[in-house]
């Protein structure tokens, strides 16, 4: 099978209860909770040294770029890299950047600079949001009333 042939498949899972996800080569599948149905997969997001932590991520193709929940940085240890200017929802507010690595289900792993927000409400709880900069190299397909989310790598 080629890299370009390579897909995963990963139904959002807010909790991954132990058991009830599998995976086949590239392939890779659980359920969504029952309250919430919005696309998110499992990654992994590392420092510069190799520290690395499992992560719930959300996939927003409404963003330009990724993002990480506010406490991650200093759990990870992760060196700050300037700043970023965003509008958001409830307007105008100023991020701090920090150097990490998203890998991805499929093996593939990105160098990036992620704006640290907070993430964990009440209603719900990410650990990143992967948007545009990312998923750019990926055929994205979100089938809602599957509860589905399948991401076929591009490539570079």
């Amino acid at each position: 099978m080629s890299v370009f042939d390579r897909r995963f498949v990963v139904a959002g899972l807010l909790a991954m209860p132990a058991g009830r996800a599998s995976a086949q080569g590239s392939e890779f599948s659980g359920e969504l909770t029952a309250s919430h149905s919005l696309p998110v997969i499992k990654i992994v997001i590392l420092n510069a040294s190799g520290v690395q932590r499992q992560a719930i991520a959300l996939i927003d193709t409404g963003s330009a770029s990724c993002l990480v929940e506010q406490s991650i940085p200093k759990e990870l240890g992760l060196v700050q890299a300037g700043s970023e200017e965003a509008l958001t929802h409830d307007g105008k507010r100023t991020d701090p950047l920090y150097s990490c690595q998203f890998r991805f289900p499929d093996g593939h792993s990105f160098d990036l600079q992620a704006a640290a927000r907070p993430m964990q409400t009440a209603a719900l709880s990410f650990d990143a949001i992967i948007g545009m900069s990312l998923l750019r190299y990926y055929d994205v397909r979100i089938k809602a009333l599957e509860r589905l989310v399948t991401l076929r790598w591009l490539g570079a």
